[in-house]
Order: structure tokens, then C-alpha cells, then sequence
């Protein structure tokens, strides 16, 4: 058979009864598409994710409709792509002054994030289940994007730095398609997504479909929900691979077409043979044994075929014309998102330090958090106010709900903006800042031993002590140690109206605030000290002290020691379970079960811990409490709370 024979038997009207199940195969196959483009698009990979399209309208009877349909997701994810890289920019670049429509900003708000948008298009390009942060992913309801208002600083910046003419708008994209380096001015707004679409639509009227394409993708990435952007974008696509396909038909090899038809022409001998009445069982085996041989050599020259017409597919002219269009939309972009000359093109002797002043400590903003009703203070200065009322310093709106979340992230705008043109004042304050806690977190290490004092109570050592903090001077003085990360201070109560000589320094393990900001401190007694010298610091006393340890026992005193110890604490014991039960229970409930007695409690610097437990339940008023915290001598304090619990012995009803 010749092969002219296999080209009538391929367009012989027989195989019109396979066109169906080749068709149903083509369509699984496009369905089996989607996974690997979608894992390649959500990688980045769109050069790859572009191939396998092109492998599928190089296919033997590519269902052209569903393709075009399938191009969508194509489309959204080389977008997707695009905008997470103009969102991820970590630098002070022109997107931080542009919505993601391409329009300078002239309404930010600051989001609960930290990220700064244009309120005009977060509400226009709103889903249903509410708005989406380019930079972070975190969601925001439309109710709550609705009651923000403009940044107040921020819009002062932009006015003062672009002076735009909101008026002024140019459909000429000569001036603005070059790189923003490129540029000698700011002043000109950048183009809308609009914009980008007509530049499209006049590009397709030219004839010039691949720049047309390029415009259609930008103008995507400015605003996803522009639809014709990515109708017309998809249709100039299908076309070009269609172009493709038309022209790679006809340049298939005569191997790959020679190898088709003679194994459809053996399929439908196959089938004519089975449906026969005859017997032809003669040459069975001989038969078989040929038509494995011919299946297996037909088989390879396929894949040959396939695999010779796969790299004519991804390398046709068609084909290459894509990936320079890929290349060039991703080159703009990457132009868009890497734009680092913003100080380059902005007067810096027009800005002002007071520009970017906090409006309560007159200095540097430093971590500025910026409130719901827009206007911005360093976080410090700014919970420092919350201590007192839970209102805006500047125009008394209730920060009620924005206290209660506690979410207060850096204003991510304000910050570049002064590290990138105020890099010495920006160094200046954060030197200033370091001071500032590393004073806090050198408390009790210094060589005077400089701590804050909470004036309230007898705390004792390795005893709980748990605190609710309301005043302000104090909620100043537990986030001051949390921020600084020292987690402690000291704790001392008031004796005839003075301060307490004696104390004990409390570690903080953990924080619980409410709504309005008191919060509930847990913490665990340490250390013991006695003030030397007394002092204030932010509204709080603070207090020069030295630390007390135990006086060291030597050799011939420590049998006696442990004799005395066991004695003592087995009539603790006793007089506590003689307790009533009501009270034990109360007892235990608040400071926990009596400790187990350490196995070196002799060389610990305040003793075993189960003293300081009796002590802390023990009825007896705060000045014999404070004379057992200043004794440095394990004996002399055993012997004396066992003298306590005589006398306290007679005053329980069992």
C-alpha cells in the first residue's frame, strides 16, 4: 500500500465514527491541563505554563473552543503574578504613592496591617467577602474600610512632593511607558488602567497585536476586574496560537503523518476483521506475532514523530512571538516594582522634619501606627495616651474597638518614607530609641542596680503574684518591660505612709489584657532588695537598690541546719492541714500547693521555697513580713517563723 492509499484510506468518510471519541479524549486531556498549569502559574513559572498551551494547540485535534476558554486561567495567574511582585517591593518605590489602578494616591488609608491603599479602589474592586492586602493577604470588610479616614501625613506628603493637577490627564503613553529611571519629572500622574486599555484598542487598530496584548495585561494588573482588558487579551492569544496551529499542521513531518494514517488504516482493518462472520484462524499466531512487531515499531516512530514535531511546535514563530511578549510585560513590571530612584527625583531640601514629627513628643516619628481616623503618632507615645483614655490625642474620636484589637502595625509607608529621605534623622532617633530600652532592659544589672518599683503589696520569692494593672503610671511601667524584654521589676508595699525598705523583684510570665487596656500580670517572685536610694521615671517611682543573698553556711553548722529545717517544715505542714477546709481551699486555689523541698535548699540564695509560701499565707501583718524578707540567714529565719506558727498555733479553731 502506497502512500496515497493510506491518504485515501485517512480522509475515507469509516473514521468519521472515531471523530467523537477523539474529541471526548481531547477534552479529558484539556481538563487534565489545568493541575500543571496552575502549579507552574502559582510557581511563577509562565514561560512553562505558556509551552503546555502551545503543546495543546500542537495536538492531533486540539478543541479549539474550550482552549480559548482555558486560556482565562492562563491569563489570571501571568496577572496574579505580576501584581504580587509590584505588591512585594520592599523598597521606598513608586508604588507606595500609587493605587493599584497606576493613579497617584488622593485618598490613602492606612489598613490595621500597616499597608497604605487607595480607599477610592479598595471599594471599587471590593468582593463580596471583603477587601484583600496586596502585600500581606489579610482581609478587611467593606464596613471597616468605609469608616477610615485619609491618612493625614501621608496626604500632606503627596501633596507637597507631586502638586498633582487632578485634572490633567494624558492618554499619550510615550511619555509614560519608559522606565520610571527614564523619567525627569514626577509631577505627571502615572496612567489609569484606562489608559493602558484604550493604548490596547489602538494598537489592535494598528495591526500591532503583540504590544496590544502587553497593554492588556498592564492594564490587568492595575485593575483585575477590568473584563475587556482580559476578553480582548484572551482573543488576541487564541488567535496567535491559532496562527500557530494552522501553520504547524501543514509543516508536520511526512514521518508523523505516514505514521497516523497506517496505524488508523490497521485499526480499522481490526475492527472490519472482528465483525466479520468468517474464520480466519489459520494464520492466527503468525498474525498476532506480525501485528505485535508492527504495533511496537509504530509506537516508536510515533513518539519520534511527536517528539521531532514538539520542538518545531515550541520554537515556531508563533510560538517565540509569545515569549517575547511574556518577557516584555514581566520586564515592565519588573521596572514598575524595582523603581528605586524615588529620592533621586524628589527635592529633599523641600521636606521638613516636622513633616514627619510625632504630634506628642515633637520628635522623629518612630514605628508610627496610624488610627482609624487618620492620623498618626509613634506607637510608644500613642499607648501612652490609651493609658489615660481611649480616644485620639488630636481629635478626640473613639479608639475604643482599635484599642480592644490591639493590632497596631507599623505604618509601612511613613516608615521608608523617612529611612529613605531622612536617612540621618532616621538614625538619630533610632540611636535615641535604643537608649531609651536598653535602660529598661539593663534593670538590675547595672552597677547601681536602677529598677522600677510597683508600690502595692509584700511579695516574696518564688512566690505567684498575680496583679491587675489599671493605673496608668503602671500600665506605662509592665509595657515598658515587656517592650524592653527585661520582664521584671521590683515590688514593694507602704509602711506608715513611706515606702518599704525592703522588697522583692517580680518576673513577668505572662500578660492578659482587657477591651480598655488594664491588664492581669502573672507573675513569680525572685530576687530580694533593699533600697538604697529612691527616684521617678515617667510618672513611677524607681529605685536604686542592692539585691540580698543568704550568708553561706559552713560545714559544722549544716547538720544542724537540716535538722532544724526538717523540724520546721513538718509543723508548717501540720499547722496548715489543721487549717479549716474553706480556707485551705481559698489557699490553694491562690498560690498553688505547698512547695516539695529542694534537694540543696542550703545553698540557694533565698532558701528553700516552701518558706516563702508559709510565709505569704501566714496572718501576720506586712512589717513582720517585710523583717523575715531583709534576715539573711536561713537559721535565724527558721527559728523565727517557728516561734510564728507557736503563737498562731493557739489563735486556729480546728
Amino acid at each position: 500500500m502506497g502512500e496515497s492509499d493510506l491518504q485515501a484510506n485517512y480522509n475515507n468518510k469509516g473514521e468519521d465514527d472515531n471523530f467523537d471519541g477523539e474529541v471526548s479524549e481531547t477534552a479529558q486531556n484539556i481538563d487534565l491541563m489545568t493541575g500543571p498549569v496552575h502549579s507552574l502559574l502559582k510557581c511563577g513559572n509562565v514561560h512553562e505554563a505558556l509551552n503546555v498551551y502551545i503543546d495543546a494547540y500542537s495536538s492531533d485535534c486540539p478543541n479549539s473552543a474550550q482552549l480559548e476558554l482555558h486560556l482565562h486561567m492562563f491569563v489570571d495567574g501571568v496577572v496574579e503574578n505580576a501584581r504580587e511582585n509590584v505588591a512585594n517591593s520592599a523598597t521606598l518605590n513608586m508604588d507606595y504613592f500609587l493605587c493599584m489602578c497606576g493613579e497617584m494616591m488622593t485618598d490613602p488609608v492606612t489598613l490595621k496591617c500597616g499597608h497604605t491603599i487607595s480607599k477610592k479602589c479598595a471599594l471599587s474592586t471590593m468582593k463580596t467577602d471583603g477587601f484583600e492586602c496586596k502585600k500581606c493577604g489579610k482581609r478587611h470588610s467593606r464596613a471597616y474600610i468605609s469608616q477610615l479616614k485619609n491618612n493625614v501625613i501621608i496626604s500632606a506628603l503627596i501633596d507637597k512632593l507631586w502638586k498633582m493637577q487632578k485634572s490633567e490627564k494624558s492618554s499619550d503613553l510615550r511619555y509614560h511607558l519608559p522606565t520610571y529611571s527614564q523619567k525627569k519629572t514626577i509631577k505627571s500622574p502615572t496612567p489609569s488602567s484606562m489608559t493602558f486599555l484604550r493604548e490596547g484598542d489602538s494598537l489592535v487598530r494598528k495591526k500591532m497585536y503583540e504590544e496590544a496584548i502587553k497593554m492588556y495585561l498592564i492594564c490587568l494588573t492595575f485593575d483585575p476586574n477590568a473584563r475587556q482588558a482580559k476578553e480582548k487579551a484572551v482573543k488576541l492569544l487564541h488567535n496567535f496560537l491559532l496562527e500557530h496551529q494552522r501553520k504547524f499542521q501543514c509543516r508536520k513531518t511526512p514521518q508523523y503523518a505516514i505514521t497516523i494514517n497506517l496505524k488508523k488504516a490497521i485499526s480499522k482493518k481490526r475492527r472490519s476483521k472482528d465483525s466479520s462472520n468468517g474464520n480466519i484462524r489459520n494464520d492466527e499466531s503468525k498474525g498476532c506475532k506480525l501485528t505485535g512487531l508492527m504495533d511496537d515499531e509504530l509506537s516508536n516512530a510515533e513518539e519520534e514523530a511527536r517528539e521531532e514535531n514538539r520542538l518545531y511546535a515550541n520554537d515556531s514563530a508563533e510560538a517565540n512571538r509569545l515569549h517575547k511578549i511574556l518577557d516584555n510585560f514581566c520586564n515592565y513590571i519588573e521596572d514598575f516594582s524595582d523603581e528605586k530612584v524615588v529620592k533621586d527625583r524628589i527635592d529633599v531640601s523641600s521636606l521638613d522634619k516636622q513633616d514627619f514629627e510625632c504630634s506628642l513628643c515633637m520628635r522623629i516619628l518612630w514605628e508610627p501606627v496610624s488610627t482609624p481616623c487618620g492620623h498618626t503618632f509613634c506607637r510608644v507615645c500613642l499607648n501612652r495616651c490609651f493609658d489615660h483614655r481611649p480616644t485620639c490625642p488630636l481629635c478626640k474620636a473613639s479608639l475604643a474597638n482599635y484599642l480592644a484589637e490591639r493590632i497596631q502595625s507599623t505604618t509601612e509607608f511613613l516608615e521608608l518614607t523617612i529611612k529613605t529621605l531622612l536617612p540621618k534623622e532616621y538614625a538619630a532617633r533610632k540611636e535615641m530609641h535604643k537608649e531609651e530600652m536598653d535602660e529598661f532592659s539593663n534593670t538590675g544589672k547595672d552597677s547601681e542596680h536602677v529598677i522600677p518599683l510597683f508600690v502595692c503589696t509584700t511579695a516574696f520569692p518564688t512566690v505567684p503574684c498575680p496583679l491587675h494593672v489599671f493605673e496608668p503610671r503602671y500600665r506605662l511601667m509592665i509595657r515598658q518591660c515587656m517592650e524592653s524584654g527585661s520582664r521584671q521589676f521590683g515590688m514593694c508595699t507602704v509602711v506608715d505612709n513611706n515606702i518599704a525598705e525592703y522588697g522583692t523583684m517580680l518576673e513577668i510570665r505572662d500578660v492578659q489584657y482587657f477591651p480598655d487596656g488594664r491588664s492581669v500580670v502573672d507573675t513569680v517572685g525572685s530576687r530580694r532588695f533593699r533600697i538604697l536610694r529612691k527616684g521617678e521615671h515617667d510618672g513611677y517611682t524607681t529605685g536604686v537598690v542592692e539585691f540580698l543573698e543568704d550568708e553561706g553556711l559552713i560545714e559544722e553548722d549544716l547538720q544542724d541546719v537540716k535538722e532544724l529545717h526538717d523540724q520546721v517544715y513538718k509543723f508548717s505542714e501540720a499547722w496548715f492541714m489543721r487549717l479549716p477546709r474553706d480556707t485551705k481551699n481559698q489557699i490553694l486555689q491562690h498560690f498553688g500547693s505547698m512547695p516539695e523541698v529542694e534537694v540543696n535548699y542550703y545553698s540557694c540564695i533565698n532558701g528553700p521555697s516552701w518558706f516563702w509560701w508559709m510565709l505569704a499565707i501566714l496572718p501576720i501583718e506586712p512589717r513582720s513580713q517585710l523583717m523575715f524578707l531583709s534576715m539573711t540567714s536561713l537559721p535565724h529565719r527558721l527559728k523565727t517563723l517557728y516561734r510564728v506558727l507557736l503563737h498562731l498555733q493557739s489563735t486556729i479553731v480546728t
